[in-house]
């Protein structure tokens, strides 16, 4: 009872007891929880800036003015090399593919070429990218487009050529088609109602 009757006047002089504002205490947490997922959203969100900042680059590497381009010109230049030579042994100007993948002859675009050169186009690249892709032969058409000195080139460039060939023409007669054997230059054929018949130097000038 002494020990508390000390104690009174201590305890009296103490100051009053702070009260607790719990709300101010929720709204701290809810603020600093705010704060921590904001951070946690911007962390991931500088991730996924740098992966598609990397995914952006590769993109960029891999489309067309990047490695693609690159590689592109290293092939193109090959290409048109030997586009170059077949087009000389046609008799025709320089056959190319430009950077966008046009063909021009000459400088010239493909569409303002006449039937004949067009002809000769096409028969140019048939015969480099079969020698490319490893083709055992290539088939052309409408070889009645070219006059007599341009079936002479095209038949020339064939025989140097290491590579097959199965030419198609129209004629009015078996005597108008080209003498390849008599040339060493292969067999000469003549279709006529579905059958077809080797064309011989003795038949010359006889339809089958």
């Amino acid at each position: 009872l002494g020990s508390a009757e000390e104690a009174e006047p201590l305890l009296a002089a103490l100051p009053p007891a702070a009260s607790v504002d719990l709300s101010a205490i929720e709204a701290e947490i809810t603020r600093l929880t705010a704060l921590a997922s904001a951070i946690e959203r911007k962390g991931r969100a500088g991730e996924l800036f740098r992966e598609v900042a990397t995914m952006a680059k590769l993109g960029e590497l891999a489309g067309p003015a990047g490695i693609r381009k690159s590689k592109l010109s290293d092939t193109l230049a090959l290409l048109n090399g030997r586009l170059a030579d077949v087009s000389d042994s046609m008799a025709m100007p320089a056959v190319e593919l430009a950077p966008d993948l046009e063909v021009v002859a000459g400088g010239r675009p493909y569409i303002a070429l006449s039937e004949s050169e067009r002809w000769r186009v096409d028969a140019i690249l048939a015969l480099v990218l079969a020698g490319l892709d490893g083709s055992c032969l290539v088939l052309l058409d409408r070889a009645d487009v070219l006059d007599a000195s341009g079936r002479d080139a095209l038949f020339s460039t064939l025989m140097a050529a290491d590579l097959g060939a199965i030419v198609a023409m129209t004629r009015n007669k078996a005597s108008m088609a080209p003498d390849l054997a008599g040339h060493r230059a292969g067999v000469a054929m003549w279709v006529e109602d579905g059958i077809a018949e080797r064309i011989v130097p003795e038949s010359l000038g006889k339809a089958a």
